[in-house]
């Protein structure tokens, strides 16, 4: 006992000294541990909150809209959505405008001063937004921008609310299409042909509420065509597999679009009645009136009295 008091007096500061140093690494060692189990216990019960944040994005749901699916969305998709808004609540203009698809600029913004004019300033004109989206189906996007509180100073009602797709362009990169606009579908090897009159459908342009077919068409007759009378109704339609029809937009097409003068090739856009639909599949496209010799109608005072048709059908 003597020999062990004598090298405890010996000692003492570095004995002390060391039960210190495990006691406070003992310390340090339970905090680590605590903090850890708690993290995961938050995330755990995160994971159940129907509203997860990526960035400044709230995600209002954890299933798709449309489908009521789970969503399959990612957090770098989120997050890119959130970059274009950011840019835009910024007034960076130009770096919102290039993360729009190729395709969506040539559809809708030829140029950044038709984004400007014709999305941010209607959207983004009175000031900053917060943003929240929704998962609507596969890679589509329902986003909505409301007034923010702090840029305004009041709450107000007022929201936008768009349709926004993510697509990759030719190098994989991310991008976007924005403003209902879903996106474009190359058509191959889809013509009709009869009376010396050839219509290929070439691509779609699929929006939210609409789609846009171009086609090309070759008139190899000895007389100038139309594809039909643009004041009529029954212009052109698609055709789905439950034989519903959707018509053209005819109001919108001037008669010239659709006339075709002798051994001419060009080509029409025709948007049609029919919404974006992940169900729905267009069988054919049918154009019932097409007038044979366009001079001799033209010049009828009674258009009904005509008789010069013929018809094609595209098989989808």
């Amino acid at each position: 006992m003597y020999k062990i008091i004598s090298f405890y007096n010996r000692n003492r500061k570095r004995i002390w000294v060391i039960i210190l140093a495990i006691f406070f690494l003992g310390a340090v060692w339970w905090y680590l541990v605590n903090m850890s189990n708690n993290s995961e216990k938050n995330n755990v019960a995160s994971s159940n909150i129907n509203t997860n944040n990526f960035n400044t994005i709230s995600m209002t749901n954890q299933e798709q809209a449309l489908s009521g699916n789970p969503t399959t969305t990612s957090q770098e998709k989120v997050n890119f959505i959130d970059l274009f808004f950011s840019y835009c609540n910024s007034g960076d203009i130009e770096k919102a405008y290039n993360l729009i698809s190729d395709e969506c600029k040539q559809e809708m913004y030829q140029n950044i001063n038709g984004f400007k004019e014709a999305y941010y300033n209607p959207v983004f004109g009175n000031g900053k937004k917060t943003v929240s989206a929704e998962n609507y189906i596969d890679d589509i996007y329902i986003v909505t921008l409301k007034d923010d509180p702090l840029e305004t100073g009041n709450v107000s009602r007022n929201k936008f609310q768009d349709y926004v797709t993510i697509v990759e362009d030719d190098e994989r990169n991310i991008k976007l299409n924005i403003n209902g606009y879903i996106g474009r579908t190359e058509i191959s090897n889809k013509a009709s042909e009869t009376d010396n009159i050839k219509i290929s459908a070439l691509y779609k342009d699929t929006y939210k509420e609409y789609e846009i077919y171009t086609f090309e068409v070759t008139n190899n007759s000895e007389q100038t065509i139309a594809l039909g009378d643009t004041l009529k109704v029954n212009f052109s339609q698609l055709i789905d597999e439950n034989d519903i029809e959707y018509g053209a937009y005819v109001q919108e097409l001037s008669q010239q679009d659709a006339v075709f003068y002798a051994h001419q090739t060009k080509r029409i856009s025709i948007k049609y009645y029919s919404g974006y639909s992940t169900v729905k599949k267009i069988t054919k496209i049918r154009f019932p009136n097409i007038i044979l010799d366009f001079d001799v109608y033209a010049n009828l005072q009674d258009k009904n009295t005509y008789s010069n048709y013929t018809s094609i059908e595209i098989e989808m």
